[in-house]
């Protein structure tokens, strides 16, 4: 065996190893989020499960069309 197969069988090894590290923290992330016990992860936060959470107050602004100025300073030198 040379010493290119090593290195080509060790970087194999290594891009599987990482695979595995890859695929163990997706799976780890797939978390069942339908629990209501609480402290559990996916417990809803406020009321019983089935219901939604409370209204977030929001800003509202009206936009109108208008006809605003616009103006354009340019620097330059004229030829002369």
């Amino acid at each position: 065996m040379t010493a290119a197969d090593r290195s080509d069988r060790a970087v194999a090894r290594g891009g599987l190893v990482v695979l595995a590290l890859a695929l163990a923290a997706l799976a780890a992330g797939c978390e069942r989020a339908s629990t209501t016990e609480p402290g559990k992860a996916g417990a809803p936060t406020q009321g019983a499960a089935g219901q939604a959470p409370a209204a977030v107050p929001v800003h509202t602004v009206r936009v109108e069309p208008r006809t605003v100025p616009i103006e354009f300073s340019v620097v330059g030198q004229v030829e002369g």
